[in-house]
């Protein structure tokens, strides 16, 4: 708790910089606490009704630097939840992630029946520090409605509904129980595909799923950001459109929400894949909305 105040206190001092904005001045802090922190901002980057425009667009750049944690940590903590080490239970294990987020670090792996899967591993420092994370937005939550520099609580109701949605999303056992929902209702969907949950690997810190091989939106993205011709050339040529992949992420998060009533709350482009004929695989489930039936029929309405 100590370290964690000592860090936003002292942020201006550790980092230099250029006469930057305050919005650029916010997402750097955020970038620097890192984790919850920015998990946060782009909580924060979707406020408009909240915040200024110009501070919502700059934390919709907000990035994440997570480091890794050594792999003897990450096999005693599938030993313990799983009973055996990686060794014994899987023909292969990958010792070195392929990537990082917020709430644990991917793995992939091949059972002994050849299925090729991915494992998303959480160490106990990732709750930790959401503990810690978790009293000083409250603390700085009151200081803000105190200051009176925002709509009177708006920001102890937004902070603390970060933290329970924060909490949802570092139980691995609830995103097991939405990938099945999720699969289910969208089983005879010719535009989406959810990856199947492998429960017998799945436990509050360790879960994993079928690997599904896809072109992540995400580089997509950052192809388009940057105008990479020749990779989105290539694309094209393979039978990829940006404009239907566009269309069916649109339509699926509508469906999802008018249709099934259960959607992805927290769609990441690191968390989407498209797959031949611009179909959406979902890869991602640790964060799902739910509407109540009153919600439902009124947005049906």
């Amino acid at each position: 708790m100590i370290w964690a105040i000592f860090r936003f206190l002292l942020f201006p001092l550790l980092v230099p910089f250029k006469h930057p904005s305050q919005a650029q001045r916010l997402r750097r802090m955020l970038e620097f606490l890192g984790g919850n922190w920015v998990k946060l901002g782009q909580a924060l980057a979707l406020r408009f009704d909240l915040l200024p425009p110009e501070i919502c667009r700059e934390l919709l750049a907000i990035q994440n630097e997570t480091e890794t944690a050594d792999y003897q940590v990450i096999r005693q903590i599938v030993t313990d939840q799983l009973g055996r080490p990686p060794e014994e239970l899987f023909a292969r294990f990958d010792t070195h992630p392929f990537a990082i987020t917020s709430t644990g670090q991917l793995h992939e792996a091949i059972t002994r029946d050849g299925d090729r899967l991915v494992f998303k591993i959480q160490t106990a420092a990732v709750r930790e520090t959401f503990k810690v994370d978790s009293r000083l937005m409250r603390l700085i939550a009151i200081v803000f409605n105190w200051l009176n520099l925002l709509p009177p609580g708006s920001v102890r109701k937004l902070v603390s509904d970060f933290i329970k949605i924060r909490k949802a999303e570092i139980d691995f056992n609830a995103a097991e129980h939405n990938s099945r929902r999720m699969s289910a209702l969208a089983s005879e969907d010719a535009w989406e595909v959810n990856a199947r949950v492998r429960s017998e690997f799945t436990t509050s810190q360790v879960m994993a799923w079928e690997f599904i091989d896809g072109i992540p939106v995400v580089d997509l993205v950052n192809a388009v950001r940057i105008s990479d011709q020749p990779y989105l050339h290539e694309l094209s040529n393979r039978g990829y459109d940006l404009s239907k992949i566009a269309h069916h992420i649109y339509r699926n998060a509508l469906n999802q929400i008018f249709r099934d009533g259960i959607y992805h709350a927290d769609v990441s482009p690191a968390g989407l894949l498209v797959l031949p004929d611009n179909v959406i695989a979902y890869v991602d489930f640790v964060v799902v909305g739910r509407m109540t039936d009153d919600r439902l029929d009124n947005l049906r309405y």
